[in-house]
């Protein structure tokens, strides 16, 4: 397989250049990863409605993937080089294969984030019982794969991780209105008017909510943590004390409400050059 190796920048697909030895090192580790992936586990069709255990692998038969990734895939000659100086806003790196015959690509996918940047001079390497400078920037690859495309399939096992490189939303089954009511009074959520909460509920924010009870994102981080962040982007997520913990206040205002659905969903991402909000794998300004 004559992969090529790409680096997703906000909205953009870069090349990544490699000498030989190193392509052929990277076609190995990230076939050897796309192995465990599935090693010793049962395919599920994903629809958000069950959680896999350590024997299962999502898959999805029909997804929409971003076309600059196909194009890439298959003329790998035509992105725009990586250049670790300007392209700091990595948000995945993915291997591509394209079969002309079966009009088919191969794609596998890593997350990436922010602490695998080796910044010239904050990083530093082993050499024996010596530490080094390190003097040129790099980055570092993940130990697994986020997921892969193979024979049309979307293969994952992590909805928030996947989500984050491919939108599988929609593929989400819509929350019951138990499930919503079941969000609605997590204790880390104070919600004023439930009512008005419901009546601004339509089909996409059914399936937000689904997403949210799937991923646990209010179980495993912090209020305060939510609004620190959103700050980054320029939301405005207000919390409240409620005996003696913290909680999002939840709006009552529809616009508000598909915000922060999205932000809890890890949906937005800044652009590379303007700073400007846009929805992940959509390209709309927010």
């Amino acid at each position: 397989m004559a992969m090529h190796f790409f680096v997703v920048v906000g909205h953009t697909v870069k090349r990544m250049r490699v000498d030989n030895t190193t392509q052929n090192t990277l076609i190995e580790m990230f076939s050897e990863q796309y192995d465990q992936l599935l090693e010793n586990r049962t395919r599920v069709a994903f629809d958000g409605s069950y959680n896999i255990d350590e024997t299962e692998v999502y898959e999805l038969s029909k997804f929409d993937i971003d076309a600059s990734m196909i194009d890439a895939v298959k003329q790998p000659q035509s992105p725009d080089d990586f250049n670790l100086k300007t392209d700091e806003h990595i948000k995945a790196i993915f291997a591509g294969d394209y079969d002309r015959k079966a009009n088919m690509p191969t794609i596998y996918f890593q997350s990436f984030n922010k602490g695998r940047l080796l910044k010239k001079g904050f990083t530093l390497l082993g050499d024996g019982n010596t530490l080094k400078e390190n003097k040129k920037a790099g980055i570092t690859l993940d130990t697994k794969l986020a997921g892969a495309v193979v024979d049309g399939k979307l293969l994952f096992r992590n909805y928030r991780t996947m989500n984050s490189i491919v939108d599988i939303s929609k593929f989400y089954n819509e929350a019951t209105n138990e499930q919503i009511d079941q969000v609605l009074e997590h204790d880390r959520l104070l919600v004023e008017d439930a009512d008005a909460v419901r009546g601004h509920v339509n089909s996409w924010m059914r399936r937000r909510f689904t997403a949210i009870l799937q991923s646990g994102v209010l179980d495993t981080v912090t209020p305060r943590k939510i609004s620190g962040r959103a700050k980054k982007y320029g939301l405005e997520v207000n919390t409240k004390k409620v005996d003696d913990k913290d909680a999002i206040v939840f709006p009552t205002d529809k616009k508000q409400i598909k915000s922060l659905l999205t932000f809890l969903n890890e949906g937005y991402f800044e652009g590379e050059l303007t700073g400007t909000l846009f929805q992940t794998n959509s390209q709309r300004k927010v």
